[in-house]
């Protein structure tokens, strides 16, 4: 009975999930938005009458200052969501997301105009998930550890590309491999710790 929403939201169907293929999260699966709300629609009802979510917080920070450019900034957005179970409205299950709002690009900084729309993407995947949406996604049986939604801490990734980008040249093959492999699971603030003269 406990898991018995869990068990109907767990598994993304095939069409629903993207391999990233390039980039710098290359070999991740992205899901699809649309599938969640249609996955949340099929068990609980319509948006608003079955389930339903509210905005609990926004944040615009700076992320890395890039010399004769300025500064980057990301957006960062809490949700709560609520399902009605049996005539009765849940408690809030929260959620966060952000997503880079001004970045970097080739011919100086760009604001990016769909960046709100990415954070609220993000913040209601991460609240969903904690009712079972693409669960198997996220509990590593599908496949391997490199199946994981594409949920990021925006700011602490960009400084941590930065910062490796500017001392790679000074690094030997074995602390550069390193580095790029604990970028590649996520582990971003051990890699700057390690760079600003930690110990790996």
């Amino acid at each position: 009975m406990n898991l018995e929403y869990w068990e109907s939201l767990k598994t993304p169907p095939p069409g629903a999930k993207k391999e990233i293929t390039g980039g710098r999260l290359k070999g991740m699966t992205q899901i699809c938005p649309q599938w969640r709300y249609m996955a949340m629609t099929e068990v609980f009802g319509p948006v608003g009458i079955g389930w339903k979510f509210n905005i609990l917080s926004k944040e615009v920070l700076d992320a890395v200052d890039i010399p004769d450019k300025g500064v980057t900034k990301v957006v960062f957005l809490g949700v709560e969501l609520y399902i009605k179970v049996d005539g009765e409205w849940s408690e809030p299950i929260i959620g966060f997301g952000g997503a880079d709002y001004v970045v970097n690009e080739k011919y100086g900084l760009h604001t990016n105009t769909e960046a709100y729309k990415m954070a609220l993407t993000d913040a209601l995947g991460s609240a969903m998930k904690l009712v079972g949406v693409a669960a198997d996604v996220y509990f590593g049986s599908m496949n391997d550890s490199k199946h994981n939604d594409v949920y990021i801490d925006y700011a602490t990734q960009r400084k941590c590309r930065d910062l490796f980008d500017q001392v790679k040249d000074g690094l030997n093959a074995e602390q550069a491999n390193w580095c790029m492999d604990m970028m590649k699971r996520h582990q971003y603030r051990d890699v700057i710790e390690y760079l600003n003269g930690g110990s790996k």
